[in-house]
């Protein structure tokens, strides 16, 4: 600033000024808008559905995602809409939320699901902060809003998956054994306890080699555990018959999908090898009878 120094005439005599050092002002400044242009950039390119409301619920931020996630057609309309009167949002109970963060001030999260105009789900997650001004004071609410609908989804149809694949164990004819790449027992289903007697809690957590060693015979020991081995090492195995007490049960075991479990089918095929072997013994009596029919009737021509 400059000021102009006169005689007691009033006459002009020279300019008095002062020179004030604001290159850091100007850079502090700066600073601010540089900072103030990231958080603008980070708010829109967000993939969080983002915003600013004041304490009526009236917009002053909203990025693009938001914009999607609400199936408004702009920025500038979605601005127009009262985050505490909106039809679809008030249904949300996102409204209802909103009142509550700013009535006890406090943050607030979860999960709710949103009705996009056009009939179109969205599941959402939502973190609602209380703002505040430097006094302290709360002046508006800030927002972030996820949209998880496809993890819903995939989580959906693992829990189905899960579900149908657990009614096929405990249901199944056939016994089924499941058990880690080491051969340790994980699980066993119904079937498998009713075939072989065995209670679940004796078979869980015991290894593949204490079973064989304690409920073989003797003399299948030896193949089974070089079969046990085999499968173990990742090699393919072949289904294979196990004589169990008064029982013969046909075995398939494989390696789960990447290898990270065995899974072990036993079904029982007592009945089907007595009816295969009173077959054979049927037709051994037969060709025996046909052969002395055939040694008579040589002998009295």
């Amino acid at each position: 600033s400059a000021k102009l120094i006169r005689d007691d005439m009033g006459n002009p005599l020279y300019y008095q000024g002062t020179v004030e050092d604001i290159s850091e002002k100007k850079q502090a400044e700066l600073s601010l808008s540089e900072s103030e242009e990231r958080n603008r950039l980070l708010i829109q390119q967000s993939p969080l559905g983002i915003f600013l409301t004041d304490l009526d619920g009236n917009l002053q931020i909203v990025n693009e995602s938001l914009v999607q996630m609400l199936g408004s057609p702009s920025i500038e309309a979605t601005l127009k809409i009262n985050m505490l009167s909106f039809p679809l949002l008030k249904k949300a109970e996102i409204s209802t939320l909103i009142k509550k963060c700013i009535r006890e001030g406090r943050s607030l999260s979860g999960e709710t699901t949103y009705q996009i105009k056009w009939g179109k789900f969205l599941v959402a997650k939502y973190y609602f902060d209380p703002v505040r001004n430097a006094k302290g004071d709360l002046v508006g609410v800030q927002g972030m809003i996820e949209d998880i609908t496809q993890q819903k989804e995939v989580e959906t149809k693992i829990r189905e998956s899960e579900e149908k694949f657990i009614s096929i164990f405990t249901n199944a004819g056939d016994g089924i054994l499941y058990a880690d790449k080491n051969g340790t027992v994980l699980e066993v289903n119904p079937a498998l306890e009713k075939m072989t007697g065995i209670p679940r809690d004796d078979l869980i957590g015991k290894s593949a080699i204490q079973l064989i060693r304690k409920f073989v015979h003797p003399s299948d020991i030896p193949w089974m555990l070089k079969n046990l081995t085999h499968l173990i090492s990742g090699k393919p195995l072949k289904p294979y018959e196990l004589n169990y007490q008064d029982k013969i049960f046909e075995i398939s075991s494989v390696f789960t999908k990447g290898k990270t479990g065995i899974t072990a089918v036993f079904r029982d095929i007592t009945e089907r090898k007595h009816t295969e072997e009173k077959t054979r013994k049927d037709l051994e009596e037969k060709e025996v009878l046909i052969k002395e029919i055939h040694h008579r009737v040589k002998n009295n021509m």
